[in-house]
């Protein structure tokens, strides 16, 4: 990533030709290490190449953090000070020589994925947590949403314009937060509906088919085959949010192929149709 202030140009970048310890490593003017992780531990190395507008002047640090670090959005640059998030590190550091201004290891659960101005302060987007921190990185607020902020089909999970904080979470829960940590809204996730269908006892595909003919209520007339099952799930019926097949592996051992044709129309159901179906093949334990 590349930031700017009046003074200088900073740019952070994924160094994975470089080994902890080694005297093959491409030249640095630098050596910032604040967690003094060694050769044998779980690390990434980043180049900050920096260039003073003022005088030309081209320098590069190499900056070694865990390798939970997330680069893509893990500085600000404010004048000459340049702040990095590595996971739960928090680094300040003066491009004017290199030196750490300040730092702070985050109390929180998960890993920390970026941070962005705010005012002077900062607001720090993690796995399970968001939170505001002031000027000596000290926590102003946090909030944390009912599951881990991420998306199921691809959807932002962490949203920062207007002055508002939207999120999103892996139920689908949604929340929109002030900046100052002012809880603003809190939509739950529709209520799935999940359906445990027991199949270990059918003692023929015909009579798997009764089965879902029953559980899914199809109608009276449904034709007991896989061509209108796949007509029932795609005209008639809905599937629910959640299927399960309970005892799956024991009507797959005695019809393996019956049950290959079911598993093939529900991932083509899922690839087609507009309303996704989580399907769980339910092993005994």
């Amino acid at each position: 990533m590349i930031c700017y202030s009046s003074h200088y140009r900073a740019e952070l970048v994924p160094d994975p030709s470089y080994t902890i310890g080694s005297a093959d490593n491409r030249p640095y003017d630098r050596i910032i290490n604040p967690d003094g992780l060694g050769r044998g531990d779980f690390a990434k190395v980043c180049r900050l190449a920096v260039e003073r507008f003022e005088t030309g002047e081209e320098r590069q640090a190499a900056l070694i953090g865990p390798k939970t670090w997330c680069v893509e959005s893990c500085a600000v640059l404010e004048e000459s000070r340049l702040t990095v998030l590595m996971d739960r590190m928090v680094i300040r550091l003066s491009l004017d020589n290199f030196e750490i201004v300040c730092s702070r290891r985050l109390d929180v659960c998960g890993s920390m994925l970026a941070l962005y101005p705010c005012g002077g302060d900062l607001i720090l987007h993690g796995e399970l947590e968001v939170l505001r921190l002031n000027r000596e990185l000290q926590t102003v607020w946090t909030f944390s949403g009912r599951d881990l902020f991420a998306s199921l089909t691809g959807e932002r999970a962490f949203c920062l314009e207007n002055g508002r904080i939207r999120l999103l979470d892996w139920e689908g829960n949604r929340y929109e937060l002030s900046l100052d940590g002012e809880l603003l809204s809190d939509r739950p996730a529709p209520e799935k509906r999940i359906l445990t269908i027991p199949v270990a006892d059918a003692a023929s595909p015909r009579e798997l088919q009764q089965i879902l003919k029953g559980s899914l209520g199809l109608p009276e007339w449904y034709g007991m085959n896989w061509d209108a099952f796949w007509d029932g799930i795609t005209g008639l019926i809905r599937l629910p949010d959640i299927l399960i097949l309970e005892g799956w592996h024991v009507y797959k051992a005695r019809w393996p192929e019956d049950a290959r044709v079911m598993e093939g129309l529900l991932d083509r159901y899922n690839r087609e149709a507009k309303d996704a179906c989580q399907v769980i093949y339910r092993y005994y334990r």
